[in-house]
């Protein structure tokens, strides 16, 4: 994701593997930005999940805001999207007898592009 912060004025301070982590596992549950930062502070399996120590502390919900807009108006708003899609594929995680899962993840926050995306 370097190319979403061109800026000589340095990086963000969270690493985009986290964010990504984070964004992912907000999708999943639902949660809304305070929600995620709460889950990523007190939440052992978050933790684990996006590489936190046990006594570290979440971002600020915004952080989450700042992300999502530059993502949006990236080249690739769906990198995230796309490269869940490619571990699951890979993995075959989903995969039973060829079919697709009994369970996948469906996002309004992350549509593939090109879909609608679903409100069930």
């Amino acid at each position: 994701m370097e190319d979403l912060f061109t800026s000589s004025r340095g990086r963000p301070s969270i690493p985009a593997s986290v964010i990504g982590s984070v964004l992912v596992l907000q999708a999943l549950e639902g949660l809304s930005d305070r929600g995620t930062a709460e889950a990523l502070t007190f939440d052992l399996l978050w933790k684990a999940a996006c590489g936190y120590g046990l006594n570290e502390a979440a971002f600020h919900p915004s952080t989450l805001t700042y992300w999502r807009k530059r993502l949006a108006g990236s080249d690739r708003p769906h990198r995230i999207t796309e490269a869940v899609f490619e571990v699951i594929t890979a993995t075959g995680v989903l995969n039973v007898a060829g079919t697709a899962g009994p369970w996948i993840p469906r996002s309004s926050m992350m549509p593939w592009p090109g879909r609608t995306p679903s409100r069930s």
